[in-house]
């Protein structure tokens, strides 16, 4: 199954961000753009089965994820990809905890 793409994507977008315009990750409230920091991504809940995994690229399948760097989108992509985040580390050496 492919994506959609195009017109149909940014009516996707509309529709899911405009029943619930807040991340679901962190509860923040998001812009309807993609501007990094301030918008969403339109996130598959389940990866797609072409993706590997067993979900279907239908609305119900998806929900608004804040974006940008340590984002929740970004969090959730590393995670699915079997990423591991790296320990931050303060200016004195020492990890900070999270």
């Amino acid at each position: 199954m492919n994506r959609i793409s195009g017109r149909r994507l940014q009516a996707r977008r509309l529709k899911v961000w405009s029943k619930n315009p807040h991340c679901a990750g962190c509860g923040k409230l998001v812009e309807f753009n993609d501007i990094s920091g301030r918008g969403f991504q339109l996130d598959h809940i389940k990866a797609l089965k072409a993706d590997g995994g067993t979900g279907e690229d239908i609305e119900s399948n998806t929900q608004v994820l804040c974006c940008g760097p340590g984002s929740c989108h970004a969090k959730k992509t590393a995670k699915d990809m079997g990423y591991k985040q790296r320990q931050a580390i303060d200016l004195d050496g020492w990890p900070v905890e999270p």
